[in-house]
């Protein structure tokens, strides 16, 4: 048997409960900026209409790649991991025979 089990599917749940709420919350506070970007232009003194909203844009594409890249990342990191486990499994089970 493995030392490390998979997670129970309460667990999973309320994983999954926050990994949703901070969605929201994320996508929340982007819907604020963007209602708010004229007046906080305005507020600065720089960058105002469309030249603000580019800049903005472009903070929030270079944050999707990042999220993406990092998802991506992990996901690799836990095949590696997954695959490593499953041989040392496997040569454990050999060296009992």
């Amino acid at each position: 048997m493995s030392s490390l089990s998979p997670p129970r599917s309460r667990h999973l749940g309320w994983t999954l409960a926050l990994l949703a709420f901070a969605q929201l919350i994320t996508s929340l506070d982007f819907n604020i900026v963007f209602v708010a970007l004229p007046r906080i232009g305005e507020g600065l003194g720089w960058l105002t209409g469309e030249a603000l909203h580019g800049e903005v844009a472009d903070g929030l594409r270079i944050a999707v790649f990042a999220a993406a890249a990092g998802i991506l990342l992990s996901a690799l990191i836990a095949l590696t991991f997954k695959r490593r486990q499953a041989e040392t499994e496997t040569e454990k089970v050999h060296a009992d025979a």
